[in-house]
């Protein structure tokens, strides 16, 4: 192999085909779902947070925009009507873009992520500021070549597309790979942050988390995290997945990145229900699905029908089971499963 071949491989590879499609897909669900979550969950608190009255005043406000802040459909004007009327758009269109994905919708659903943001970004969780930079970067992408009713039309689209190196192709791969290596960098620099903290290394931290009033959103998370040996397992369990979270994203072992993707996933499912933090811990795993690669998705497509859907349908359609005796052996299910032969009739044949 030459010098120049393996880089010639890899612009070749992002030029030709696109790939992390079914991640992308997931988050686009996941992120969408979160900010849903956003609008509906502060909707009756909508004119405190954001409205023209809100605590941080509208001129405030608007003088920030001006002065080169960050630009915001709230901005316009300081009617409530005008409020009403974007703040419900922003709903809608966030609805449209999580159901049927594609560009336009993405590029309308971060104008609209972006102003609601820039109206009050004192308020949110910590989420919304990932989805601010990864949405911006998924314009240029295709997110809704799975799990969209779209997606049929998308597909036989992009197999012809595919076929040849297209702008269209890099675009959408160094996208894509700009969001999963600014997720793995998010995780790189949460981890030693941790290290660096006292009650990380002790292996107390997430006793003291499960403590605080505000964060503690569910009896069983305290009791569990007051277990000494619970809370050190889980602490230094937390900051090894996040420091190897960029060495998974680039290893060519399936086995590792989803490790450490389960690990990870855990992780945000005890955030979402443990502190309930719901819409930063949904924005965190609608990110993490783009550290997969859809051969990853597949792998566990085919484990999950071999052990799992086999199984069951092995004994939903159990010859016998809801026929009767004597049914017909099912296909695919071995002949020593098979009903039993009626065995009297051929002790005692007729006559």
């Amino acid at each position: 192999m030459t010098v120049t071949a393996r880089p010639a491989g890899a612009i070749d590879r992002m030029s030709t085909g696109k790939h992390r499609m079914l991640g992308l897909s997931l988050t686009r669900i996941g992120m969408g779902l979160a900010l849903l979550s956003t609008y509906l969950t502060n909707f009756k608190t909508r004119y405190l947070i954001w409205g023209p009255d809100a605590v941080w005043s509208y001129d405030d406000f608007a003088a920030r925009t001006r002065h080169g802040g960050p630009l915001s459909l709230y901005a316009v004007s300081d009617s409530r009507a005008w409020f009403n009327m974007v703040f419900f758009a922003g709903i809608l269109v966030t609805a449209v873009w999580t159901v049927y994905g594609g560009r336009p919708l993405t590029v309308a659903c971060a104008v609209f992520l972006w102003s609601l943001d820039a109206r009050d970004y004192a308020t949110l969780d910590g989420g919304d500021n990932l989805a601010q930079i990864l949405i911006i970067f998924m314009c240029f992408t295709t997110t809704n070549y799975w799990l969209s009713p779209w997606s049929g039309r998308v597909r036989r689209r992009e197999a012809l597309r595919n076929r040849r190196t297209t702008l269209g192709n890099s675009l959408h791969n160094c996208a894509t790979s700009v969001i999963a290596v600014q997720t793995a960098v998010v995780y790189l620099v949460s981890g030693l942050w941790k290290v660096s903290g006292q009650h990380w290394r002790d292996g107390s931290a997430l006793y003291y988390v499960s403590h605080v009033h505000e964060y503690s959103h569910a009896t069983l998370f305290p009791w569990v995290m007051g277990h000494m040996w619970v809370s050190l397992a889980a602490s230094y369990l937390t900051i090894a997945a996040q420091l190897l979270a960029i060495p998974a994203l680039f290893s060519s072992r399936p086995w590792f990145r989803k490790l450490v993707f389960s690990v990870i996933a855990l992780m945000h499912v005890g955030i979402m229900f443990g502190m309930g933090l719901f819409a930063f811990a949904l924005i965190m795993l609608a990110a993490d699905a783009t550290i997969l690669k859809d051969s990853d998705y597949r792998m566990m497509r085919a484990w999950f029908n071999r052990h799992v859907v086999s199984r069951l349908t092995a004994v939903r359609w159990w010859p016998g089971h809801s026929t009767g005796i004597g049914a017909e052996p099912v296909p695919g299910i071995p002949a020593r499963r098979s009903a039993p032969r009626d065995e009297t009739a051929q002790r005692f044949p007729a006559g």
